[in-house]
Parts: structure tokens; C-alpha cells; sequence
């Protein structure tokens, strides 16, 4: 399941291939990694810091100010968040959030 905005973004993944999948993405693999590897059954991955440029890129000029002084700055150390559900006895799911540097 994937999840994105615009037709540039479905042909994209569509387009997929090995050397462009999120797999080949260093950052993705290092998530992966410390959230318990891949040895999943089944993995939810969020670009938390892409998914706020989205919002903020559609909020109304009334709103921004307010926006950028009162929610914006706890929003921004979020950068990308990784769970990984691993299929043993008790089914235990690991999740990871990434903080931006």
C-alpha cells in the first residue's frame, strides 16, 4: 500500500525499479534497521517532515502566522517514523521515530 499526492507521484511509483525503490533509499534502510530489520511481516513508513510540507503548503494565509509561531516548532524535530510488525509468539511490533538533526 502506498500513499501520495498528485499524478506525478502515482506514475513515479508505478515507474518503480530496484535502483529507485524506497528499499535503495539509505535513510529508509537505516530506519528499517533500527526498528528490528527486515524480518517483517509487515512495515508502516512515514516522511513525517514531506507529509508537513504538504499541510503546510495548503494552509490559508490567515492561518500561517499562527501556524508558524504556535505549532510549527513542535512539529518540525519530527522527521520520519518506521513500524515494524515481526511475527513471533506474542507478535510484537517495534516503532521508531527519526528526529531531524
Amino acid at each position: 500500500f502506498v500513499l501520495g499526492v498528485g499524478d506525478a507521484f502515482v506514475k513515479a511509483v508505478l515507474d518503480t525499479t530496484d535502483a529507485n525503490s524506497l528499499a535503495s533509499d539509505a535513510r529508509y534502510s537505516a530506519d528499517l534497521s533500527a526498528a528490528g530489520g527486515p524480518t517483517d511481516s509487515g512495515v508502516v513508513y512515514a516522511d513525517v517532515t514531506a507529509i508537513r510540507g504538504l499541510v503546510e503548503a495548503q494552509l490559508p494565509a490567515d492561518q500561517k502566522a499562527k501556524y508558524t509561531s504556535d505549532v510549527q516548532p513542535y512539529l518540525t524535530p519530527f522527521d520520519r517514523l518506521i513500524s515494524v510488525r515481526v511475527d513471533t509468539a506474542g507478535s510484537e511490533s517495534d516503532t521508531t521515530i527519526i528526529f531531524a538533526k
